[in-house]
């Protein structure tokens, strides 16, 4: 038994030191300090050190330091104590980078800048609070404060917040409007002494708690001041004599977005959408607009119907449907993706055309050069004009439709640099296809060949992206010089 309580007592010991040693603490010059934090004593020994709830070493540093700077080592803080932390500081006149101390963990900011009387002011946007019950005396005796930033409080938890800002004698204005005080059972003396107060900011989430003694005693410059002193007057509106201001709260704004209309000359030719829709924020609102967000990058591909072929990109003007330049780069390349980046409102247009034969006298016809043939080059169903100027007698004129000789299916290869077990892989398309067009349009000969996150990837094989540069996309034209890697 007695080998088991003295097991004890040391993993306690060690524990104890553990935490122990993991401190807030200040390294002092003259009248400017910098805190800091560390787990190694060594860093913080004979200097003062902050346990949670009071000083060690202080050496009377309290009453000299004017000016604290707080240390990127303090984001590493995980303490659930501030209490005391700056309380006493009489000389201290400002902070800078509060908002560093990470005060996720935190329990208790009791008593954390009580009596701090030459602060002017303090900005605790920054501070984590979410886990913070008690607040009790956090500013008392802050009589220089004049401003101060709780804006990014969350006080869900907060259960006390008696003396919160009592003997505050120079702020005229307390925004908490952020606050939510549902938890909250005691407000007494919350604002005593505040003379100077002509305005306290409430928000929804406001609500007064039951316990509310002398909690605006001697707060003569608040509105409807009548005298009286505990929480009855704690409120806004109703009758329009509480004490309180209502105040909503800024909403965060909303990101700026554009419109982008697709347009085609003919639907019948052809279509066009933007293809990188999944993680980039960009709605399809499903009747040929899309809702981009600012800066946004935005891929389009056209794709032509049987029987034609796309011919170009406009920047549409939907009364002319006239082509200009997009951006600095023209929008009537062939290539039938496009990719750019939405700043202002646009309309694009995707221009198609039949696809059309070329017209000619057959090889070897004779007097040849008498016969004119217009138009040259024409779509089928056009009606084609054979005129003779010469002086032989024409028996006969025969018109033979010639079949487009079939594209010529070209491949390229994609390399395995690195090793990485995927070998050469060869894919083979038309000249004009995209990687996912010579994926379905070829399925025998890309065997093996699938879509994989919006990219080109093989069967059997860690599906890396095929990159030259950037990954490379099923939207993205096959290019003939392409040095394209695994």
């Amino acid at each position: 038994m007695r080998k088991k309580l003295l097991s004890l007592l040391v993993l306690l010991m060690v524990a104890v030191t553990g935490a122990w040693a993991q401190r807030l603490y200040l390294e002092v010059n003259g009248t400017a300090a910098t805190l800091k934090y560390s787990a190694n004593e060594a860093d913080y020994s004979g200097k003062p050190s902050f346990t949670g709830t009071m000083w060690q070493n202080a050496s009377g540093f309290k009453a000299s330091v004017e000016t604290i700077t707080v240390d990127a080592s303090c984001e590493n803080f995980a303490g659930d104590k501030l209490q005391g932390l700056f309380a006493a500081c009489t000389k201290l006149t400002s902070i800078t980078g509060l908002g560093t101390i990470n005060t996720t963990n935190v329990t208790t900011m009791q008593t954390m800048f009580n009596n701090c009387s030459s602060l002017a002011s303090l900005d605790l946007s920054g501070f984590n609070t979410a886990n913070v019950t008690t607040m009790q005396n956090m500013f008392s005796g802050c009589s220089s404060l004049e401003t101060v930033d709780l804006s990014g409080f969350n006080t869900a938890n907060v259960t006390t917040m008696q003396n919160m800002f009592a003997s505050c004698l120079s702020l005229e204005t307390v925004d908490l409007s952020s606050f939510n005080t549902a938890s909250v059972t005691t407000m007494k003396s919350m604002f005593y002494e505040c003379s100077k107060l002509t305005a306290i900011f409430v928000g929804d989430d406001w609500s007064t708690a039951s316990s509310t003694d002398y909690m605006f005693y001697n707060c003569t410059s608040l509105p409807n001041w009548d005298g009286t002193d505990d929480g009855t007057k704690a409120y806004y509106g109703g009758d329009g004599k509480g004490y309180l201001t209502y105040k909503t709260l800024t909403p965060e704004p909303e990101p700026a977005t554009h419109t982008l209309q697709l347009v085609v000359n003919d639907p019948a030719m052809g279509s066009v959408a933007v293809t990188n829709l999944l993680g980039s924020g960009i709605v399809d609102n499903q009747d040929g607009t899309y809702t981009v967000p600012e800066n946004a990058e935005v891929h389009l591909l056209a794709t032509a119907n049987e029987g034609y072929k796309f011919t170009g990109w406009s920047e549409a003007n939907l009364n002319e449907l006239v082509g200009c330049y997009y951006c600095g780069v023209a929008l009537n390349t062939l290539e039938n993706t496009l990719t750019f980046t939405m700043t202002e409102d646009k309309d694009v247009l995707a221009k198609f055309a039949a696809l059309t034969y070329s017209v000619a006298l057959k090889e070897g016809t004779e007097d040849a050069a008498k016969w004119t043939v217009e138009p040259t080059e024409a779509a089928a169903g056009t009606q084609v004009s054979l005129t003779y100027s010469g002086l032989k007698k024409v028996k006969s004129v025969k018109a033979v439709k010639k079949a487009a000789a079939a594209p010529s299916l070209l491949s390229v290869t994609v390399t395995d640099p690195d090793d990485f077990g995927v070998g050469a892989k060869t894919i083979y398309y038309y000249s004009g296809e995209t990687w996912g067009q010579a994926i379905a349009n070829h399925p025998t000969e890309n065997d093996g060949w699938y879509e994989n996150n919006g990219s080109p990837a093989i069967e059997g094989y860690v599906p890396w992206d095929l990159s030259i540069s950037a990954s490379v996309k099923l939207g993205d034209l096959i290019k003939d010089d392409g040095d394209y890697i695994f």
